[in-house]
């Protein structure tokens, strides 16, 4: 495993810090459930201290928004993404996760107190949702860190459909932010280029610094220098070359051996052509051979 100043940790601390991770996020996951918990058991109300897009009163909102759920069901759906993708920001990230958290914290609430409508109260963890979503899936695909491009992909598999909250039409007539989806969006993308280069360094390339030798038997099989290539450089088909010795030939390159098997073929009908010659000069002297 990888640690933040590029040093590799014991297999063993592997364990460690996933639990460690597995806590911070369940610890930070339990925020806003108790606080939804109490609202709900005194009747205090705390969703009128939500976000109040374009009112310096409603600055204190980028705070509390995250902290804050309309019911169940809204508190429900948004802890697990949240625990999830805190827990890989833990995990990766470490000490700089407080950081990029705060960050991305800040970020979804501002942006989305500058586009929201005035007039309106925006509550819930979904900003911080769709930042911590885009942050994952951004440095994933820009950093060559197999690990995080695994957690990448899980995020676009498990929160893909997360995009369809991007389109205001969809939400016209529903109490669902779309600004904070969109404000959360930007705010992750826009830090993950900004901290490209923080986080666990790319694996070191195993081959790297090794020089590629080229096969000096293959090329000298395939190619031999031009000055080799006369003649002379090629042994006589004929003399020499016994049936034991033709195995000989396979040292030469194919320009070569070709040769010597044409060189081999015309000496040998040569020869015969002499030796009927001969023969019939023998048998029939008073006869002309051709």
């Amino acid at each position: 495993m990888v640690g933040d100043n590029g040093t590799f940790v014991k297999e063993g601390n592997d364990k460690k810090e996933t639990r460690r991770a597995a806590l911070y996020a369940s610890l930070l996951v339990a925020v806003p459930c108790v606080v939804h918990i109490v609202n709900a058991c005194f009747s205090l109300r705390l969703q009128r201290f939500g976000l109040a897009p374009h009112d310096l009163r409603g600055l204190s909102g980028i705070l509390t928004m995250p902290l804050l759920h309309a019911g169940w069901d809204h508190l429900l759906s948004n802890m697990p993404p949240l625990w999830v993708l805190t827990f890989g920001l833990i995990l990766f990230y470490r000490e700089k996760s407080r950081t990029i958290f705060a960050y991305l914290y800040l970020m979804s609430g501002l942006f989305t107190w500058s586009i929201a409508s005035a007039g309106s109260v925006h509550i819930g963890a979904s900003g911080v949702i769709y930042a911590l979503a885009a942050f994952h899936f951004v440095t994933g695909m820009i950093r060559r860190v197999p690990r995080q491009m695994a957690f990448a992909l899980l995020v676009a598999f498990l929160y893909g459909g997360f995009v369809w909250a991007f389109f205001p039409s969809l939400y016209r007539h529903t109490t669902i932010s779309w600004e904070g989806h969109f404000s959360g969006l930007v705010s992750g993308i826009v830090l993950a280029i900004y901290v490209r280069r923080w986080g666990p360094p790319p694996p070191p390339d195993p081959f790297e610094g090794e020089d590629e030798e080229p096969d000096e038997d293959m090329e000298a099989y395939w190619k031999i220098p031009d000055e080799e290539q006369s003649s002379s450089s090629v042994p006589d088909a004929w003399e020499g070359v016994g049936l034991s010795e033709t195995a000989s030939l396979g040292i030469y390159p194919n320009e070569a051996r070709i040769f010597a098997y044409e060189k081999l073929i015309f000496t040998s009908s040569q020869r015969i052509i002499f030796f009927s010659y001969i023969c019939h000069s023998k048998t029939h002297p008073d006869d002309s051979f051709f």
